[in-house]
């Protein structure tokens, strides 16, 4: 079981949220005190895959810092958390050698600046939400700079409040997930936003872009230079790419060719 004595040295909210911890799956038991199952067998006080989302309302009234009504007249369970604001405390020292993080449907408003701190992170969950309770969708509007993530290959933050892409690492990143967040054509101008080229998953339904099954020609110039698409997930929810045996640049000029017809 979780063995608070390990993590002497975290944040004592932290430590209320690590017993709710699950490492490998939502379907296995949690792994903190909570649970019956053990960190991995390396030893190590922090397993390398570590799920942190649709925690508790135990753990999220420690995290909230306002709400409707005040905890002392009403439960937490029974305020909303629309009008929420859940911060996390920042990640402690021991998250380094994470590899993976799941931080969805916790309300949250921001992640912490220390993020990049976690130098081994491979993969960031902050999307996403169950489908029962809409009011747990994170409602992050930005992100710290990422780019130093230099293993980060897989960042999704659909279904959030994000309004401006974080600047990526250029190297490593391969799937981008931002699909229902309020981007536009302003956060994707030319000279304003590179994005990293070896992209080969890009999901941007829901995103008020221009660009279509249509009019792919219409696509923001930083998602058209991308080579190595397999899944473009288009505005419209239409998708082209090199797995649908429509690359993004043909598609393109067919597109263009069209036109001129």
């Amino acid at each position: 079981k979780f063995r608070t004595n390990n993590v002497m040295t975290i944040d004592p909210i932290w430590q209320s949220i690590l017993r709710e911890a699950r490492s490998g799956t939502m379907l296995q038991p949690p792994i903190g005190e909570l649970g019956s199952a053990n960190w991995d067998q390396v030893g190590d006080p922090i397993p390398k895959t570590l799920i942190l989302c649709d925690l508790s309302d135990d753990c999220l009234s420690l995290l909230t810092t306002k709400h409707e009504g005040s905890k002392e007249d009403r439960n937490f369970s029974e305020c909303t958390l629309l009008t929420a604001s859940a911060v996390l405390p920042p990640f402690p020292e021991e998250f380094s050698i994470i590899e993976e993080l799941d931080l969805s449907g916790n309300a949250l408003d921001s992640i912490p600046d220390n993020i990049n701190n976690l130098t081994n992170l491979r993969s960031l969950f902050l999307g996403g939400y169950p489908t029962d309770h809409p009011e747990r969708k994170n409602k992050i509007q930005a992100l710290p700079n990422l780019s130093s993530l230099i293993h980060l290959e897989h960042l999704s933050v659909h279904d959030t409040n994000l309004s401006i892409l974080p600047e990526l690492p250029m190297l490593s990143l391969r799937i981008l997930r931002v699909d229902r967040c309020p981007l536009d054509d302003v956060c994707f101008a030319k000279g304003k936003m590179q994005l990293p080229p070896n992209l080969t998953t890009l999901h941007l339904e829901g995103c008020s872009l221009s660009g279509s099954l249509e009019r792919p020609d219409l696509l923001p110039d930083c998602v058209k230079e991308l080579k190595y698409l397999e899944d473009l997930q288009l505005p419209d929810g239409c998708h082209i790419g090199l797995f649908f045996g429509m690359p993004v640049n043909e598609a393109v000029s067919m597109a263009e060719k069209g036109l001129k017809r």
